[in-house]
């Protein structure tokens, strides 16, 4: 094994050290960021500030989502609906995707309408509609939001060829979750009082329960 082999796994053992807790978050959408189609061309990414209540950490959040997605009466087929982007991005029946949870779940129809009467399903569009639904009587709307330590890829791999993620310092938008519901807050609260197995973070309540 060369130096700089052995150099570069004591790296990356030395990072994998650095565990930070997940993070369980209530804030509300302070700015609607740049809304633009990926380098790559298959998908919007919308952008927002969360801005942290009762101690909680503000973040930074990207949603992708595929144009169609938002068009009026749209289906997805079994393949799509089990996709990992769509599943993050709408959510299943057991959890929130990222407009759900951006928006709240009640909230989704009505901003579907809105963004179909403006036509094509665009960057621009999307733009608008989020800026309406949060300038108007949704303006600050609480919501629920978990954070956990971001995991960058490396280019070493492991013994089964696959590529080694290795922690970082930052922290990214893991779940959503409904913070008007009292017994959600009640379950967090619950998750917060389990101990975590070794080298695993702990969940902590980052805000002041009332």
């Amino acid at each position: 094994m060369s130096t700089q082999t052995q150099q570069t796994q004591r790296t990356l053992a030395k990072a994998q050290e650095r565990v930070l807790n997940t993070l369980c978050c209530i804030g509300y959408v302070s700015e609607v960021g740049e809304v633009k189609v990926t380098e790559s061309g298959n998908y919007i990414g919308a952008s927002f500030k969360l801005a942290g209540l009762k101690g909680s950490r503000n973040s930074f959040h990207t949603i992708y989502l595929r144009p169609e997605w938002l068009e009026a009466g749209f289906t997805p087929d079994d393949e799509t609906s089990e996709s990992f982007m769509y599943r993050k991005a709408m959510g299943t029946a057991s959890t929130l995707g990222g407009i759900e949870g951006i928006l709240g779940k009640d909230n989704v129809g009505a901003f579907l309408t809105d963004l179909d009467s403006r036509g094509p399903v665009t960057p621009d569009t999307i733009k608008e509609s989020l800026v309406k639904h949060f300038s108007g009587d949704h303006q600050g709307d609480k919501l629920g939001y978990i954070l956990k330590q971001k995991s960058d890829k490396t280019d070493q791999v492991d013994d089964n060829g696959k590529n080694i993620y290795v922690r970082t310092n930052n922290y990214e938008v893991s779940e959503w979750f409904d913070a008007n519901d009292e017994k959600v807050i009640k379950s967090m609260v619950k998750r917060a009082s389990k101990e975590p197995k070794e080298g695993y973070p702990k969940f902590i309540i980052a805000f002041e329960v009332d």
